[in-house]
């Protein structure tokens, strides 16, 4: 990259230490957690068409 004045900008790097990086996200308990909900949810709209 250059400008007009003739000055150059090439081969810039860029990096930063200490950033921390997020953990990996848990796949099977993401999972797990997502069809216990909806088992639960389930449940409670089988037990609330018994009673009405």
């Amino acid at each position: 990259m250059s400008d007009t004045m003739g000055t150059s900008l090439d081969n810039v790097r860029v990096w930063a230490d200490g950033i921390p990086t997020p953990p990996p996200i848990p796949e099977p308990t993401t999972l797990a957690l997502m069809v216990t909900g909806l088992a639960a949810l389930a449940a409670r709209t089988r037990r609330q068409q018994k009673t009405s």
